[in-house]
């Protein structure tokens, strides 16, 4: 497979599910994992059991004072961030016609303003970090599950087009880091 010794990892929504997937994996070929989850307990766990100097926070990344937080909090305890996993995300199973305005503007902040913010707050320190732009990452997770849902698809496209926007805007990250 592939090494990652002592690259630092941030990986959102790692509580459970894919998020604690990631983090397992990235732990297992030697990354360090700022493991970050709005469920603390849950993703205590998670760095519990995967060890090699992986930390847990708890952030609810669709607050923007949050996200800076945990940056901020993972750069002092590891000194570098060499990958980013946007994987935090909701996908409610509410009926579209039944869904309200305080939802959409829920799942939008969850899944598409925590992803640009992070990427925001992250590709500053992986450009001033120097080093070649190709080893550093940023990955985003989540659209395609949330296109698979076909009850909740008019609801879905929204969200999975802003999403795709946020990866647009990563050409830009990209951009800055070279």
């Amino acid at each position: 497979m592939f090494r990652l010794d002592n690259k630092v990892a941030i990986v959102t929504g790692a509580g459970r599910g894919l998020g604690a997937a990631t983090a397992r994996m990235l732990a297992r070929q030697g990354a360090h994992v700022a493991a970050a989850d709005i469920n603390f307990d849950e993703v205590e766990k998670v760095v519990a059991e995967i060890g090699n100097g992986s930390k847990a926070y708890a952030a609810d990344v669709s607050n923007v004072t949050e996200i800076n937080s945990l940056v901020e909090g993972v750069v002092r305890d590891f000194g570098h961030i060499d990958i980013l996993v946007n994987n935090a995300g909701i996908c409610p199973r509410l009926p579209f016609m039944e869904s309200t305005e305080a939802d959409w503007e829920k799942i939008t902040r969850i899944n598409a303003k925590s992803q640009y913010f992070l990427m925001q707050a992250v590709c500053p320190i992986m450009k001033k970090q120097g080093g070649r732009t190709h080893r550093k990452r940023v990955i985003h997770r989540g659209a395609h599950r949330w296109f698979r849902q076909r009850q909740h698809l008019q609801r879905n496209q929204g969200r999975h087009h802003h999403v795709q926007q946020v990866r647009r805007t990563r050409g830009s990250c990209r951009w800055h880091l070279s």
